[in-house]
C-alpha cells in the first residue's frame, strides 16, 4: 500500500512537472512572426471603448499634465480600426485632438483631426501624442503586424548587452523592422513572456544603434479570457520625464469592466 502510494505521488508529481513546464514554454515551437501574432491575439478582439488617462510627469513623480481619452478599437476583420480622442483636463472639457487609424492589407494610415476640426492626412504613427512620449505607434500596437521580425539569441542578447528577463519574467526577445522608412527609428525590440505569450516591454532603437524610448506593460488584467493592458510607462533616454498611459475602463458587447 505504501509503495503504491509512492507511486501515485510520483506520478503527480510528474504530471505537475509537465504542466508547469509548459506553462513556462508557451512561446515554444513559434516563429517570430507567430509569437507576434500570438502577442497581438491576446488582446481583445472585438469592438470595445476604452477610457482612460494619458499623463506626463517628472521622474520623482511630480505630476506635469493629465489628458483623459477615450478609444473606439475594432481590430478583428480585414480592416482593423481605431479613433482616439484626446481632451484637456479643465472646464469646459474639449477635444483637443482626434485621431482616425485604419489599416487597409495591413498598412496602417492614420488622421489627425484639430479641435478646429483641420484635417491632417496619412500622418507618421511614430508622432508623439501631444507632449508626452507616448506616440500613436505605441496607442496602436503597430508593430505587432510587422512582418520583418527576428528572434535574438543568448549571444546576440549578450552583444547587444540586454537581459531576456523582464519584470522577473523569462521572455523571448524579438527585434522587428517597419515596413516602411520611419524617422528616428530603425528597429524596435519587443520582450514576449514566455509564461503567457504576452508583450511586456518595447525598446525603440534610432538609426545608429542607441536604445532611444522604452514602453514598459506595467500592468496587466484579465477578462473574457483575454489579457487587458491596464498602465503603460514610456521613458526616453535623458529625459527626467515619464509618461503613463491608464486604462480606466473597457466596455464591449460581452463585459464591462474598471480599474480597481
Amino acid at each position: 500500500m505504501k509503495r503504491s502510494l509512492n507511486v501515485l505521488i510520483l506520478t503527480l508529481l510528474s504530471l505537475l512537472s509537465v504542466t508547469t513546464l509548459r506553462a513556462e514554454d508557451f512561446t515554444e515551437g513559434l516563429t517570430p512572426t507567430q509569437l507576434l501574432s500570438q502577442a497581438r491575439s491576446m488582446f481583445p478582439m472585438e469592438k470595445m471603448t476604452v477610457q482612460g488617462k494619458l499623463g506626463t510627469a517628472q521622474t520623482r513623480g511630480q505630476r506635469e499634465t493629465l489628458y483623459p481619452y477615450v478609444m473606439e478599437l475594432d481590430w478583428a476583420g480585414n480592416q482593423p480600426k481605431a479613433t482616439c480622442r484626446l481632451y484637456n483636463s479643465t472646464f469646459p472639457v474639449t477635444v483637443l485632438q482626434t485621431a482616425e487609424l485604419t489599416r487597409v492589407q495591413g498598412e496602417p494610415d492614420m488622421t489627425l483631426v484639430a479641435s478646429d476640426g483641420t484635417r491632417v492626412e496619412h500622418v507618421p504613427l511614430n508622432t508623439p501624442i501631444a507632449n508626452t512620449e507616448l506616440t500613436w505607434m505605441d496607442l496602436a500596437f503597430d508593430y505587432l503586424w510587422w512582418t520583418d521580425v527576428r528572434q535574438l539569441d543568448d549571444e546576440a542578447l549578450e552583444a547587444l548587452d540586454l537581459s531576456a528577463r523582464e519584470g522577473g519574467r523569462n521572455c523571448v526577445v524579438l527585434e522587428a523592422r517597419p515596413p516602411d522608412t520611419v524617422q528616428g527609428l530603425s528597429v524596435v525590440r519587443l520582450w514576449i513572456d514566455r509564461g503567457s505569450g504576452n508583450l511586456l516591454q518595447v525598446q525603440q532603437v534610432s538609426a545608429d544603434g542607441a536604445s532611444e524610448r522604452t514602453l514598459y506593460v506595467q500592468r496587466i488584467g484579465r477578462e473574457n479570457d483575454r489579457w487587458v493592458p491596464r498602465e503603460f510607462r514610456v521613458s526616453r533616454k535623458g529625459i527626467a520625464k515619464v509618461t503613463k498611459l491608464y486604462v480606466d475602463r473597457i466596455d464591449t458587447a460581452t463585459f464591462s469592466t474598471e480599474a480597481e
